[in-house]
């Protein structure tokens, strides 16, 4: 495990302290310094956060112990390097939001269809992204972004009401 930067040590701090349910961690596009390497197991303490954003960086897991974060409402692990959710996830059931574009994932895991709360899920940019056909009859989702996958075909296109151009 890396060593977590001063900077985002002293945020997870302050949300410690002031039991904040929103923390946010947002890395550096252009600054490779700016970015973790590693999940920082220190947000797992933060028993009251609902808003996690932890995006742009080079994480490649997200450890089990996520699931300690039960008032975890939107989780945002976009632009990390990760190519997979852990199963630990599915135990999050107030989660309503997950935001995981731009990964590395080749698969969408089955429990996604279990999380009872899930109503926006964004899983574009992941490449070659297999669609599994339970995930166009989640009826309780409200926003579901797939765009820029490569194997997004014509006939599933269809069965979300998107025309090909």
């Amino acid at each position: 495990m890396s060593k977590l930067p001063s900077h985002y040590a002293r945020r997870i701090e302050k949300a410690r302290a002031e039991g904040s349910k929103t923390l946010t961690l947002v890395g550096h596009r252009y600054d490779s310094e700016a970015r973790l390497d590693d999940f920082p197991l220190e947000i797992i303490e933060l028993a009251n956060l609902e808003i996690l954003d932890i995006s742009i960086h080079n994480i490649s897991q997200i450890p089990d112990e996520i699931s300690r974060l039960h008032n975890l409402v939107e989780l945002n692990v976009s632009n990390n390097r990760l190519s997979e959710l852990p199963k630990s996830i599915a135990r999050l059931a107030k989660l309503r939001s997950l935001k995981a574009p731009g990964n590395d994932f080749e698969k969408i895991p089955g429990w996604l269809a279990t999380l009872p709360e899930l109503r926006e899920l964004d899983l574009g940019w992941n490449g070659s992204l297999v669609f599994p056909d339970w995930l166009f009859r989640l009826d309780r989702i409200n926003s579901l972004n797939l765009s820029g996958n490569h194997s997004l075909t014509d006939a599933k296109m269809g069965v979300l009401g998107v025309r090909p151009i």
